[in-house]
């Protein structure tokens, strides 16, 4: 995103700096009020900011300095008495080249990266391992995503709308809608443009309404990669090592990186590495130089072609017509496969003061860690409620607004209403988020209807409603009214008493803690 802080009056030159601003990133804004600048990029947390301001605002900097969104601030005066009308050109022009490389090298930065400890760890890993799944979740429901010959109309119109004032867009849009096929896939992510920055962007921050307009380009590249693999790598015996440069913020690299070593990784994203080493040096210098503050990681992969099928293919781009002029071998790894972190070792280079090189191994299908993470993916009931348990994941994760954006994404379906279960499930998962984020009025209506779904298909005495009541109590304790918290958690204590089948244990003294809290707080009361 590019904001650019600027008066408010329209002139003919704030007009050609817009239209040429357009044309590096879609998203752009204008600010004229310092005060309402900095509250909109404080709540922008998962946009990269390139900040263009007037020479005259060195105070605003010191203020906005920290702001970890903010990936660049340049300098860039409007035509005055000082400044004429060849020289405003001359230095746009070197703005707009200064800003297109540096959104490049951004872009090609900002893979989303999760981990998961080693077995052997004692960590407390809960909020990661989620994150992880949620990417093999999404690549799950990627391979059985039913092609819609209407979803490439669909995505294009959604464009169309979004790049309506780039007509440089507006015109490789229609390109797509004219020359896409399924096997030309992989053209169109290596081409920099609308498609594969939606792509990238939507990766990155979880967008679920742009990752299902998505879905069909996803799962092309997908089974391209995959048919590809097949025909080439799969016949070789060769081992492959290549490259990948990337940085990280100091906190976030040892949280990801130096304390899962051993541990698995994936990006959730298809990862073009290459197999020259100094090309993925040549980044990360060109990288650190503008962000000195951040970790320097070279990704040493290492990919044994013979140990590998159908959960890690990849393939050599130079057996795809990309069209395009590098001259380096680069290697394209389907979406979200997966690494171990076999080490991590700091790296003496004199550029970069803070560079470290992490090995990695390409896992097999047949990995035990790998298999008793995903398999429970793979089962009926998942497969059944698929948004549900992605839902659930990023409840886990700590992500509770795209959460909810998934719960009620799935309650606009009217296939669901006529499904009393699902119904039920989502209703509580509604409920579930917004006690997380203290809305606990609105919490209690989902929590309320679930539980009048639910009564619509069980007994009123079945164990199943038990949690529903537990939620509710809790609900009722925060908001302090803990007559009706303690009637509910006794209610929940009653059905997991009942229950002939095995119950958690936790729960019940969970429940059975809360119970004893809230009468002795009724009787001080009294």
């Amino acid at each position: 995103m590019i904001i650019w802080f600027v008066d408010q009056a329209a002139t003919p030159e704030k007009e050609t700096v817009l239209a040429h601003l357009r044309h590096i990133v879609c998203t752009l804004r204008i600010c004229t009020d310092q005060d309402a600048c900095v509250t909109f990029m404080t709540n922008i947390c998962e946009a990269k900011i390139f900040l263009i301001l007037p020479s005259d605002m060195n105070s605003f900097v010191e203020r906005i300095r920290h702001l970890r969104q903010i990936e660049k601030i340049y300098i860039f005066d409007k035509p005055s008495n000082n400044i004429d009308q060849e020289t405003f050109q001359l230095n746009l022009s070197t703005l707009c080249e200064q800003l297109r490389q540096d959104v490049e090298l951004c872009e090609f930065d900002c893979i989303a990266v999760t981990a998961t400890p080693p077995l052997t760890s004692n960590s407390d890993s809960t909020k990661q391992t989620a994150e992880f799944l949620y990417a093999q979740l999404m690549k799950e429901l990627l391979c059985q995503f039913k092609l819609d010959e209407n979803a490439q109309n669909i995505l294009l119109n959604f464009c169309r709308q979004h790049y309506a004032h780039d007509n440089e867009q507006l015109s490789t849009i229609a390109d797509f809608e004219q020359t896409y096929r399924p096997q030309k896939a992989l053209v169109w992510l290596n081409r920099s443009c609308f498609i594969s920055r939606m792509l990238h962007r939507a990766q990155r921050t979880r967008e679920i309404d742009a990752i299902q307009k998505l879905a069909f380009f996803m799962k092309h590249i997908h089974i391209q990669i995959s048919n590809v693999f097949e025909q080439t790598f799969a016949l070789t015996q060769n081992p492959l090592i290549v490259y990948r440069g990337k940085t990280m913020l100091n906190d976030e690299f040892e949280i990801l990186i130096k304390n899962n070593c051993r541990g698995l990784l994936s990006c959730s994203t298809f990862l073009i590495t290459n197999v020259d080493k100094n090309v993925a040096m040549n980044f990360l210098r060109r990288r650190i130089a503008t962000h000195a503050d951040r970790i320097a990681i070279l990704f040493e992969i290492h990919a044994d072609p013979m140990k590998h099928n159908t959960m890690s293919p990849f393939i050599s781009l130079d057996n795809i017509d990309l069209n395009d002029e590098s001259e380096n071998s680069r290697i394209c790894f389907t979406l979200s496969v997966i690494f171990r972190i076999e080490s991590v070792e700091k790296t003496d280079e004199q550029s970069m003061n803070n560079m470290w090189t992490v090995k990695l191994i390409l896992i097999d299908d047949h990995d035990p860690h790998v298999y008793n993470l995903i398999e429970p993916l793979r089962s009926n009931d998942v497969h059944a409620n698929p948004l549900f348990h992605l839902g659930k994941l990023l409840i886990t994760m700590g992500d509770y607004d795209h959460a909810e954006q998934f719960y009620y994404k799935i309650l606009a379906d009217t296939s669901v209403l006529n499904r009393p279960h699902r119904l039920s499930l989502m209703h509580k998962g509604l409920g579930s988020i917004l006690m997380y984020k203290g809305e606990y009025n609105k919490a209690l209506e989902y929590l309320h209807k679930a539980l009048e779904v639910s009564l619509s298909y069980l007994p009123s005495d079945h164990p199943d409603l038990a949690s529903i009541y537990t939620m509710i109590g809790s609900c009722y304790s925060h908001m302090a009214n803990y007559a009706l918290a303690l009637d509910n958690y006794k209610r929940a204590m009653q059905l997991m008493q009942n229950n002939i089948q095995p119950v958690d244990q936790q729960s019940i003294d969970d429940v059975h803690s809360c119970i004893i809290h809230f009468s002795e707080l009724l009787k001080h009361q009294k």
